[in-house]
């Protein structure tokens, strides 16, 4: 759905399924440039693409309402995760293993837990979405409430993502495998790969199968969108370059 305030577009699109949402919040501040290389990117012929190449446009590309992107959406900076909220001690261990192991990937930017909330640019909160809402996410209101995660970011008119947050409802979700799946698919859709799959069955961001762990391939995706290799604004010939 789209509206405006202040003269200023907002296009805003989310996921919702039985325990993700994800929503994506695009304020425009000035008119859109043209991509200067347009050869690059013409319309590719999907049918020629190899199921890695498949699964990363689904992934970074695509979004289940709106329509997609035709540019990336990409953080050009380091994540600074600062955690809000109150969560078993086996929770809060979880995260810090988490952390670790996208910290343990070979990327150019690079993921790390703060104290300071002034110094972070993705919080993660631990506890009620009607909290979360009030305190961290308004724009939440109405969309959030039968999620049991929920990512929402937000990037500017270069496709850069600067500012994202994250809910974990770990009151009404006290399994800690659940809470593993929710935390590592919504850190990850706040990295960048912010649709769910069919196509792959071992992913983490598979549509209905709650995969306990990264695959492969998922690894491979994360430490590609935290690379200085693939761009904010890249169009999918672009960003296709990189795969495999």
């Amino acid at each position: 759905m789209g509206f405006k305030l202040n003269r200023k577009a907002i296009n805003v699109s989310g996921h919702l399924k039985n325990y993700g949402l994800l929503i994506l919040v695009f304020f425009v501040f000035a008119c859109s440039t043209e991509r200067l290389d347009s050869v690059s990117c013409e319309n590719i012929d999907t049918s020629t693409l190899n199921f890695k190449e498949t699964l990363f446009l689904d992934l970074a590309f695509n979004q289940e309402f709106g329509g997609g992107s035709e540019e990336l959406r990409k953080w050009n900076n380091d994540i600074s995760i600062y955690i809000v909220g109150n969560a078993p001690t086996e929770t809060m261990n979880e995260i810090n293993v988490i952390i670790s192991e996208i910290s343990d990937l070979n990327t150019d930017l690079k993921v790390r837990l703060v104290q300071d909330m002034d110094n972070a640019n993705l919080i993660l909160f631990l506890g009620l979405k009607p909290d979360y809402i009030v305190d961290i996410e308004p724009s939440a209101l109405g969309l959030a409430e039968d999620a049991r995660g929920f990512a929402n970011i937000l990037w500017n008119t270069s496709f850069e993502i600067v500012k994202a947050s994250i809910c974990i409802d770990v009151i009404n979700n006290p399994d800690l495998s659940t809470q593993k799946h929710i935390i590592r698919e919504e850190l990850g859709q706040a990295f960048g790969l912010i649709n769910d799959t069919v196509l792959d069955d071992t992913s983490m961001f598979h549509e209905t199968i709650e995969n306990s762990n990264y695959s492969e391939t998922d690894l491979e995706f994360m430490t590609l969108m935290l690379s200085n290799s693939l761009e904010p604004g890249m169009c999918q010939s672009e960003a296709l370059k990189f795969i495999n």
